[in-house]
């Protein structure tokens, strides 16, 4: 089967999600040319890219000379609360897809992120790879969540997924939870299994101020009483920049409960 190469040269909105459908290739690589490149939409209830069931697809964001090197900036405006807004969805079993290097965008207040893992049937969303992005809010709309994964099943559980190299903030779920309201950078919930979450800085470099009774932060969650295998290591959680400096500042009159990793596992 073929491979293909896409080359993204200039800005575009997009009105409806881009969907990459599954297919017979051996490989797809997205990348950029000599230009820095903005993907934007305001797309509730689904990812503004979306990999359903698309499998072993490269998408790299990297561009000398360009801030930081990346030059790719994909951003969904939507501050919607329906389940699945989000910037990158892996769905349908997506597996084996990579995504490097690059600003990923988000504002949903939803049980979703800017990065989603989510409606599994047979196999789950297995071995994809995020490493080296940014992964944050869209100016002063933050998301609730920054990377969030939901299985099907044990059998369609997601694992084999990798985080690796990201920096996750400015996230903040005012609007969500009920009573209690919820932030979170990294959340993996029932049926995921056998995920590395290595060496990324999950920051706040805003801040945050609750109008909730209790507010519930954490840098890294996992509650997946089925999982097991899980690798974590060298994550930074609580600084308030890039660098590593400072810490968070999240304010409110009455309770707030802070938990850098918080692990409910098999």
């Amino acid at each position: 089967f073929p491979s293909h190469d896409i080359r993204l040269t200039a800005n575009t909105t997009e009105s409806a999600s881009a969907v990459l459908n599954s297919g017979n290739w051996t490989r797809i690589n997205i990348g950029l040319t000599t230009s820095i490149v903005v993907v934007s939409g305001n797309i509730p209830g689904n990812g503004l890219m979306v990999f359903n069931g698309a499998d072993n697809v490269f998408l790299n964001g990297y561009l000398f000379g360009a801030p930081t090197n990346r030059g790719l900036t994909l951003h969904n405006s939507s501050t919607s609360n329906l389940a699945a807004t989000s910037t990158i969805r892996f769905t349908n079993d997506a597996s084996n897809n990579d995504v490097h290097n690059s600003f990923i965008e988000g504002s949903h207040q939803a049980w979703s992120g800017v990065v989603l893992f989510d409606g599994a049937v047979s196999t789950g969303n297995d071995n994809n790879r995020i490493v080296a992005n940014h992964i944050r809010g869209v100016g002063s709309n933050l998301p609730a969540l920054g990377v969030y994964s939901v299985g099907a099943s044990v059998t369609a559980d997601n694992s084999g997924n990798i985080l690796s190299g990201n920096y996750v903030y400015d996230f903040f779920g005012n609007n969500i939870g009920g009573t209690d309201a919820f932030s979170f950078g990294i959340a993996l919930s029932a049926f995921n299994s056998e995920w590395r979450i290595l060496e990324n800085n999950i920051f706040q470099g805003v801040t945050m101020h609750s109008t909730h009774p209790r507010h519930n932060f954490r840098g890294i969650i996992i509650n997946s009483p089925t999982g097991n295998n899980f690798e974590i290591s060298n994550n930074l959680v609580g600084a308030s920049d890039l660098f590593f400096g400072g810490h968070l500042t999240l304010t409110t009159t009455t309770t707030i409960d802070f938990i850098g990793i918080d692990i409910v596992a098999g």
